[in-house]
């Protein structure tokens, strides 16, 4: 949450965020982008790619066998 020292009427403030659009987002310029914008969750959350949470313990478990 910001803070915004201005001198307009909170109801204003309010209004004026509920009419105005929300900004575009411009096209991904690469596959990596598209990746990250559909995958990755929010930085509060660690801005992990959400399926490598399936992962988070894997040294918990006898790993594979790849040789």
């Amino acid at each position: 949450t910001g803070r915004c020292d201005a001198l307009v009427a909170p109801e204003e403030i309010e209004r004026r965020r509920r009419e105005l659009p929300a900004p575009p987002v411009p096209k991904s310029q690469s596959p990596w982008e598209a990746l990250y914008r559909e995958k990755t969750g929010q930085l509060v959350d660690g801005a992990t790619l959400d399926f490598a949470l399936d992962y988070r313990r894997i040294s918990e478990h006898t790993p594979r066998h790849n040789h």
